[in-house]
């Protein structure tokens, strides 16, 4: 018996029927030791951002900020920390934190404390203090579309009960657009968590979307980040009024896309199938769009914004389109990742653009992916002194986009550079245990590291960063994703290296472990599910191998052979409890036919 299918056998023995609590989250990779060390880290990380406090009303706001450096609440960083976080904590550890953004929800005549802007009824705040004051920054659109991430994060827990739940807010939505709500007027005097939601995106819609060409709109930033190019800007993460310098980026395309069809998939749980419609409807165009506008097939990329024309001029017409004097298309943003990672580009769109990431990777000196902007802005373009070239969101290189990356090459069907990306990652954060970066300069090698801005950020702990490389690990490498109403799928990406994972949703009650071990004539995965029913279950072959017959426990099952991207797989319908997989492969060809497998599939790519 193998040192990890004993384990394996360990764990179903302790973790019987009846034995209590579910075993945690953790995983094992004797291939590459510091992958196995990233959750160490990570947990480290979310143990040393988690926050808790009460607010005005004595209910308790509980998350996790981006790092010690940030002490508030963000509603960006907080939809890419839960996805990742809920393998270790319940949802009372940042359940109450999704709410407290909704029960602050901006009334008609809210205002943001840093600046006074009054957004309008629906839009809701970017940032939480514990002191009860709340800001939101008008150069980004991503704010609305974050907090229902991390929403659907939460209903892909608790289910639809949770969608109805009251919202008792500290600001009058009545005044605000929501559509459905025409026929029932009661919902936003008594806001369900659903009706918050959908009058939050009908805020972006209205307030934040072109006329002309139907995109979402911002402020100019790098794409994704939040600061402005704007030097007259009142803050670095406000627009100026009187000049507004609008830009329609990628980032806000796709997160309001994934938005939009994450709503369509609340109404469509709570039985709604009209209000499901109109939010994928929108969804759908807004994604037409952006192809129309943004993607670049010579490039084989998306353009990071489009510049739009402002507000009207003194003299009445609109102001002229501001441009810069080079060719910012040629300027490859991370976005394009995030794209990648929630399908909002087609697979050729998304091969394209991986390959593109990883060309500029090298291009750049990066010693690992996540490279936020390449080539980027020359310095001084932004007026901010750590917005210079190659620094901070111009540029520098974020564990945060590598997270993100890894997983989009994963899901898309390169593993094998997925793979390498992640060792990369992960042989870095050896160089500092415990630690995860905010963000550090391209060519900076980890032995290397030094502690001032010039090469890295002072956040040592930056909790995106933690999340997205788990999820990279849990749903990338090992392929576990757990999904609305129950459900589960599982894509095995191991291949030729084994491994073994317990992947738990904490306080849900669900709960995978398998151990995976290959052979030179077989694959093999042991398994036991807690709370689910049958799931899809995907085991990647080896290079150059193919599959002769699949067993599950002793009996011949039933199984296809399916293509994503390079990867080839073994798929078969998985059985609740506790089961084997054997995959039996046929040998590996001569070496002249693999060669002309190979030529015949460059000539003919549809032909194998």
């Amino acid at each position: 018996m193998t040192l990890l299918a004993l384990l394996f056998s360990c764990l179903i023995a302790a973790f019987a029927p009846g034995a209590g609590e579910l075993p945690p989250t953790t995983w094992v990779f004797p291939r590459e030791p510091a992958v196995e060390a990233m959750r160490v880290t990570a947990e480290a990380i979310f143990s040393a951002t988690q926050v808790t406090w009460a607010d005005a009303t004595g209910a308790p706001v509980t998350g996790f900020r981006p790092a010690a450096i940030y002490p508030p609440l963000f509603g960006r960083d907080l939809s890419w920390i839960v996805p990742a976080a809920r393998l270790f904590y319940p949802p009372s550890a940042w359940q109450p934190g999704v709410e407290a953004f909704l029960r602050r929800q901006y009334g008609a005549t809210t205002t943001s404390d840093e600046d006074g802007w009054q957004a309008g009824a629906g839009a809701l705040p970017g940032v939480l203090h514990s002191d009860g004051r709340l800001d939101k920054a008008s150069a980004v659109s991503d704010e609305e579309t974050s907090l229902i991430g991390a929403a659907y994060s939460l209903f892909e827990v608790q289910g639809a009960a949770w969608l109805t739940t009251i919202i008792t807010g500290t600001a009058d939505l009545t005044e605000s657009r929501c559509d459905h709500c025409a026929a029932r007027p009661r919902d936003l005097a008594a806001p369900r968590v659903i009706d918050r939601l959908d009058a939050a995106l009908s805020w972006l819609w209205d307030n934040r979307r072109d006329a002309i060409n139907g995109l979402i709109w911002r402020g100019h930033t790098t794409d994704w980040g939040d600061v402005t190019l704007d030097p007259t800007a009142p803050n670095p993460t406000d627009l100026d009024p009187a000049r507004a310098l609008r830009t329609a980026s990628l980032f806000d395309q796709v997160l309001a896309w994934r938005a939009a069809q994450q709503l369509a998939a609340m109404w469509e749980a709570l039985g709604d199938a009209s209000r499901a419609a109109t939010w994928r409807q929108r969804a759908a165009d807004l994604q037409a769009a952006a192809n129309r506008d943004l993607w670049q097939p010579q490039r084989g990329f998306y353009r990071l914004h489009l510049h739009l024309a402002g507000p009207a001029c003194a003299e009445g017409p609109p102001c002229a389109t501001w441009q810069h004097p080079f060719d910012e298309g040629r300027l490859l943003a991370i976005s394009n990742a995030v794209a990648a990672q929630v399908g909002f580009s087609s697979p050729a769109q998304t091969q394209a653009i991986l390959a593109a990431l990883a060309q500029a990777q090298l291009a750049a000196g990066a010693t690992q992916p996540g490279l936020s902007l390449w080539p980027p802005y020359a310095s001084w373009t932004f007026p901010q002194v750590d917005m210079q070239a190659g620094r901070y969101q111009n540029g520098g290189v974020w564990d945060w986009w590598a997270g993100v990356q890894i997983e989009a090459e994963f899901k898309a069907g390169y593993s094998r550079r997925a793979l390498l990306h992640l060792r990369q990652v992960a042989r870095a954060w050896a160089n500092h245990p415990g630690q995860v970066y905010e963000w550090q300069a391209r060519g900076l090698r980890p032995e290397t590291r030094q502690p001032d801005l010039a090469h890295a950020s002072m956040a040592r702990d930056y909790a995106a960063g933690a999340a997205t490389l788990v999820q990279a690990i849990n749903a990338g490498l090992y392929g576990v994703e757990w999904q609305a109403g129950g459900a589960l799928r599982v894509t095995v990406r191991l291949g030729e290296a084994s491994g073994a994972i317990t992947s738990t949703l904490a306080g849900a009650g669900r709960a995978l472990s398998y151990t995976y071990t290959p052979a030179a004539d077989a694959l093999a995965l042991s398994y036991r599910t807690w709370g689910v029913g049958a799931f899809p279950l995907w085991l990647r072959l080896p290079p150059d191998r193919d599959a002769a017959a699949v067993t599950l426990d002793a009996a011949d099952a039933v199984f296809t052979v399916e293509r994503v991207g390079a990867d080839r797989y073994v798929a078969l319908t998985g059985l609740p409890g506790v089961h084997t997989v054997t995959v039996r492969i046929l040998p590996s060809p001569p070496w002249w036919e693999q060669w002309r497998l190979r030529w015949r599939y460059l000539r003919e790519p549809g032909s194998g």
